[in-house]
């Protein structure tokens, strides 16, 4: 359950007071279906204030679509869980906006403890696009 990196979607430095839009796709399974994964948005440095708006869609096997609202990051980390799918796909969609330098990262990994194991699949992808505000 502990959240770790992904070793193909590595982190990406994002500069102070920059606004910076963030897209993923994220394909992940457990073969114990009934603990579920997670996925979480870190962001490392001091971010007390840091701003996070947007919406993350997981959609499970059922094809029903559970929609988290994204928070700020000012925790450092923003966990969003699918707890009792198997299979999950993850879209997000958010706005950053850094109070100090940071690297964003994606992390994953088994939403209740039992003896699963998360996998990011082939076909994830992540996108971060800084943009310029006058």
């Amino acid at each position: 359950t502990t959240l770790g990196d992904s070793t193909y979607l590595t982190g990406i430095t994002l500069q102070p007071n920059r606004k910076y839009i963030v897209r993923s796709v994220l394909h992940l399974t457990n073969g114990t279906a009934a603990n579920g994964v997670k996925v979480a948005l870190t962001l490392t440095g001091t971010q007390t204030s840091a701003a996070s708006t947007g919406l993350v869609h997981s959609y499970d096997t059922t094809n029903t679509a559970s929609t988290f609202t994204a928070v700020a990051l000012s925790s450092g980390t923003q966990t969003f869980a699918d707890a009792a799918a198997g299979t999950a796909h993850y879209v997000i969609n958010a706005e950053i906006t850094p109070q100090n330098e940071g690297i964003l990262k994606i992390q994953f990994a088994e939403n209740a403890n039992g003896g699963g194991t998360a996998v990011l699949k082939k076909g994830s992808w992540l996108e971060v696009r800084e943009i310029v505000v006058d």
